[in-house]
C-alpha cells in the first residue's frame, strides 16, 4: 500500500490586526500544507483584544501614577485660589511632562504586548514541531524576535516584517544590535524576506537594511502591496516553502 506523503508543517504568525484563520492560512492549506497559527489576540487599539497595546497602557503602573497625579492637580487647582498665569504655566509645563511620559508609557505597553505574543507561541511551537515558520508583518517581527532569542532555529520566511518599526515602538536602545544578531544567525539558519517595493505600511527599505551584509535571502517582488497576497496567488511563496523544507 502506497504511503501518503507527509505534509509540510507550517507555523504561521499573523499580523497586528489579523488573526489565525486569515486568507494566507486558508490559501496555504488549500495548497496542501499543514498549517497551525496561534491567535495572539493582538491589536494596536482594540479593547476587545486581550493583548492590545491600548489595554496594556491601562495595565501599566505608570498609567496609575499618571491618573493619580492628574487628579491631584485638578483638586489643587480647584481648591486653591491660583492666578490664571500660574494655571497656564502649570498646564503648559504639565503638557511637556505628559508628552515624554506618554511616549514611555506607550513603549512599556508595546513591550508587554510583544512579550505576551512571544509567550503564546512557545508551547504550540514546541508541540507542533513545524518544518518552517512564516511570519507576516507584525508576525514577521515576532518571528525575528524568536530567532534572536534562540527560541527558533529552523527555516523562516518573513513577509514584509515590521521588526524595525516594532523596535522603534518599544524604544530599544540596542536597536542595531538586535538586527545585527539576526544577521549573524542567518549564517546558521535559513531566513528569507519577501517584500513589495510598493508597500505603504512597512517601508521596503527596512527589509533591505535588515538583509544587508548577511546570509538572509532578500526577495523584492511585486506582491500586491503590504498584504503580500500576490506571492500566494502565483505560488511563489509555496515554491519557496517547499524548496526550504524539502518536505514535498
Amino acid at each position: 500500500m502506497k504511503e501518503t506523503p507527509k505534509k509540510t508543517k507550517v507555523f504561521f504568525i499573523h499580523g497586528l490586526e489579523s488573526g489565525p484563520e486569515g486568507g494566507k492560512v486558508q490559501m496555504m492549506r488549500e495548497d496542501g500544507f499543514e498549517v497551525q497559527s496561534v491567535d495572539m489576540k493582538m491589536s494596536a487599539y482594540r479593547l476587545d483584544k486581550k493583548n492590545s497595546v491600548l489595554r496594556n497602557v491601562f495595565r501599566t503602573q505608570g498609567f496609575m501614577y499618571w491618573v493619580l497625579a492628574t487628579l491631584t492637580f485638578i483638586v489643587i487647582s480647584y481648591f486653591r485660589d491660583l492666578s490664571w498665569k500660574v494655571v497656564v504655566v502649570l498646564f503648559l509645563g504639565g503638557q511637556v511632562v505628559v508628552y515624554f511620559f506618554v511616549k514611555n508609557l506607550i513603549a512599556q505597553a508595546w513591550q508587554k504586548s510583544i512579550e505576551s505574543c512571544l509567550d503564546l507561541q512557545l508551547k504550540p511551537l514546541k508541540d507542533f514541531e513545524p518544518d518552517i515558520i512564516v511570519g507576516s508583518s507584525y508576525g514577521g517581527a515576532i518571528s525575528m524576535e524568536l530567532i534572536r532569542r534562540g527560541l527558533w532555529k529552523g527555516p523562516t520566511i518573513l513577509l514584509a516584517p515590521a521588526y524595525n518599526a516594532i523596535l522603534g515602538r518599544v524604544r530599544i536602545a540596542e536597536h542595531d544590535d538586535h538586527i545585527q544578531k539576526i544577521r549573524d544567525l542567518s549564517r546558521e539558519q535559513s531566513i528569507v524576506i519577501f517584500h513589495d517595493p510598493s508597500d505603504d505600511v512597512v517601508p521596503h527599505e527596512d527589509s533591505v537594511t535588515q538583509a544587508k551584509d548577511s546570509q538572509i535571502e532578500f526577495i523584492s517582488i511585486d506582491a500586491e502591496g503590504h498584504r503580500m497576497l500576490g506571492i500566494l496567488k502565483n505560488g511563489v511563496l509555496f515554491e519557496k516553502i517547499r524548496s526550504m523544507t524539502c518536505g514535498e
